[in-house]
């Protein structure tokens, strides 16, 4: 290219510009020495106007000097259009060069063929009146509800026809939690069948019920699936020393700090800051001052109130010089002024204050302590135990009344069996939550059985069911150790016993002298000691298994065998004592229906160990019956440093000790008789059903016993000779 140019240079045919020449006006020229100048002759003449007549309507063409198109057939017109229309004969608004399409002039009133007038209908519309909908509103009568409602007259004979249309609100009472059905009418009975109404499955409401804690549900109504009201608000359990940083619905424990109320006439608490008090009320005004100088109105012991509510200011608000105060003689703040020295007042935590005499009858301190004449004597016997009783709220905002020393035993027995009642609701959902571990277990060790009925389970190491079955053990054994040491009221009582003999107080040395009857036990201990019980007994069939499969391989010294000797007794062992612990659980909290199923466990196990003998002697069907003592007489002699071995387990495998199992089972079933003759209701019964199962198996493995095959004595030797160290 360089040589190029330097050639048509040469010949002085390179310049600065282009010049260009109009085809229409050949007399114009233009120069084009800028990329920007081409904008000139953009449309491919020169600056001049077309001046041309576009054919079509008889306008100036719009465009500049333009070489193509010399017809103008293709220019747009842009100027407005003369056209009137064949129709209605108004003008067109559009441009000359659009179309000019249906006629959008507004006519103020149309005759519509139902007789309602439409206003500011478009020309085109107003001339198809019978194809206009009428939005004028007519009210329709529902034939399948009755009701009336407002509906376009053009969609009236559809909602007439169709009873799913009805937009009104069901406002039907629900049977399930008896609040209006927020839904329209045409969705329930479109959810129903035959026109019958079906309501929806949720309430959508707000559940808005008060709890025992003073603050309201705002969980979504949940009556329908019977679940139980939780609070989602802060924890207002709290004190000068600490406060709950929890959940109200959360487990909290009580302050363990000394308790902070003392005055100079009655002293201090001696109790921890979380137990109920058990010092004496004091009647007394506050001696101390205010801010403003005068003597705080409040009562002694309790924290100074606000300047703004002292007696002798004279700006005090008018919302505190209004305020009732006293609802008893119905007084507010200004005429109860000359009354604070006999009747002081008592500020809530919400800010609202009222004289002590009032708020002696909302708290009900008659209730707690003794009195004679105007003396307080002592506490009166208050029983803690797990409760869901309603909490203390201001008269005014229902607020809770916490803080207030005053009241401290009744506001902190509340708390305590509050936060017992909390607990034995997570113990129950750990019982329920380890009963369907326990179904899961069970059906892997009994499908696992039925699977390989000649393998050997382990009870310990790898990812047996029989090692499942041990760790959940385990884990009930913790559970357990939570339920009887980790209760709040147990913790209490043994913080309020350290508390007592620390301070030596006469007549308060014990927490029943200080709380009254207590209450600790209120978890549900007794299922999860039915439960290990039951869980011993699947472990027995898992070492009786495997003794079977041992006794087949006559080696008495194989492992397998000493394992499932040991395993059968500590298994029955530990049976008999978790079924005995959860009837001296149930016995001691009078429950005869857990006392009926722990005596009905108690004859399980008899069952289960019966059955376990049996099952071994169909394992090995020999001839021969022997005898405890004949066995004792035929032990092996060549070994005569061999201790002697425990009768029971000298006679685990003869018919004499299956059938005494059978009698001590007989014996449980009437404890169970007995107990559930106590019980009138539906559970009655079924606890007699389950006595009269019970009583059915007992008849067949009895049957079952005196029919079927013993063990030979040389059988007996081997597995005595496996576990010589299991003497007493």
């Amino acid at each position: 290219w360089r040589e190029v140019f330097e050639k048509l240079a040469s010949r002085e045919l390179v310049q600065s510009s282009l010049e260009l020449y109009c085809q229409n006006h050949p007399d114009h020229r233009t120069r084009i020495s800028d990329p920007a100048d081409f904008a000139a002759v953009k449309d491919g003449g020169c600056l001049r106007s077309c001046q041309a007549r576009i054919p079509a309507c008889g306008h100036a063409c719009p465009r500049m000097c333009h070489p193509d198109d010399t017809e103008h057939r293709s220019v747009m017109c842009v100027a407005s259009c003369l056209r009137l229309r064949d129709t209605c004969k108004h003008s067109c608004p559009r441009l000359c060069g659009d179309l000019c399409g249906p006629c959008c002039e507004k006519i103020p009133e149309t005759q519509l063929p139902c007789g309602h007038v439409a206003t500011g209908l478009p020309c085109h519309s107003s001339q198809r009146p019978d194809e206009v909908a009428c939005t004028k509103l007519v009210e329709v009568k529902m034939l399948a509800c009755d009701h009336v409602i407002q509906v376009p007259c053009a969609r009236s004979k559809d909602y007439r026809e169709d009873p799913t249309m009805c937009s009104e609100p069901c406002d039907e009472q629900l049977a399930a939690c008896a609040h209006r059905c927020s839904s329209t009418c045409g969705l329930c009975i479109k959810r129903g069948e035959a026109g019958q109404k079906k309501h929806a499955p949720h309430c959508g409401k707000v559940c808005d019920r008060t709890l025992p804690c003073s603050h309201v549900c705002r969980m979504p109504c949940h009556k329908s699936s019977g679940e139980k009201c939780r609070c989602r608000e802060a924890c207002a359990v709290a004190c000068e020393h600490s406060k709950c940083p929890r959940k109200c619905a959360d487990l909290c424990a009580g302050c363990a700090e000394q308790c902070a109320w003392m005055c100079e006439h009655r002293g201090q608490c001696e109790l921890p800051c979380g137990a109920p008090c058990v010092r004496l009320p004091c009647d007394r005004r506050c001696g101390k001052r205010l801010r403003c100088g005068h003597r705080c109105p409040g009562l002694c012991g309790e924290v100074c109130v606000p300047a703004r509510l002292c007696v002798e200011c004279a700006d005090t608000p008018e919302s505190v010089r209004t305020q009732k105060v006293d609802l008893v003689e119905c007084k507010t703040f200004d005429e109860a002024r000359g009354d604070v020295d006999e009747d002081p007042l008592i500020v809530l935590p919400c800010g609202h204050a009222f004289v002590m005499s009032t708020m002696d009858g909302i708290m009900g301190l008659d209730k707690l302590y003794d009195r004679m004449g105007e003396e307080w004597k002592g506490p009166k016997e208050l029983e803690l135990r797990p409760m869901n009783d309603q909490v203390n709220s201001c008269p005014l905002c229902r607020a809770p009344v916490v803080g207030v020393k005053r009241y401290g035993r009744r506001i902190r027995a509340v708390q305590a069996g509050h936060a017992e009642y909390k607990f034995v609701l997570a113990q129950r959902a750990a019982v329920a939550e380890a009963k369907v571990d326990f179904t899961r277990t069970k059906r892997q060790v009994l499908s696992h059985l039925d699977a390989v009925p000649s393998q050997l389970i382990a009870v310990t190491g790898g990812k047996s069911p029989g090692t499942a079955l041990a760790k959940y053990l385990q884990s009930l054994h913790d559970r357990i150790a939570d339920a009887t040491v980790g209760a709040p009221l147990r913790r209490l009582v043994d913080a309020c016993r350290v508390y007592l003999e620390r301070a030596a107080v006469p007549g308060l040395r014990s927490p029943s002298a200080a709380l009254g009857v207590v209450s600790a036990n209120g978890t549900d201990v007794v299922a999860l000691w039915m439960l290990v019980a039951e869980s011993q007994l699947l472990l027995l069939r898992v070492h009786a298994h495997n003794l079977a499969i041992s006794l087949r391989k006559r080696d008495s010294s194989h492992p397998a065998l000493r394992a499932a000797v040991r395993g059968m007794v500590e298994s029955v062992r530990d049976a008999r004592r978790g079924a005995q612990r959860a009837l001296d659980q149930a016995n001691e909290g009078h429950s005869h229906r857990s006392a009926a199923r722990a005596s009905l466990l108690q004859a399980l196990v008899h069952c289960e160990l019966a059955t376990a003998f049996a099952d071994l002697r169909h394992h090995l069907p020999l001839p021969v019956a022997t005898s405890g003592e004949e066995l004792n007489r035929t032990r092996d002699v060549a070994n005569p440093q061999q201790p002697a071995i425990d009768e029971q387990l000298v006679e685990m495998l003869t018919e004499e000790s299956a059938l005494r199992e059978l009698d001590d089972a007989e014996t449980r079933r009437l404890e169970a008789v007995a107990s559930a003759n106590h019980l009138h209701d539906h559970g009655g019964a079924e606890l007699q059903d389950a006595v009269s199962s019970c009583q059915e198996r007992l008849g067949t493995l009895r049957e079952r016993i005196m029919t079927g095959a013993s063990l030979t004595v040389e059988e007996r030797r081997m597995i005595l000779r496996a576990m010589p160290n299991l003497a007493n």
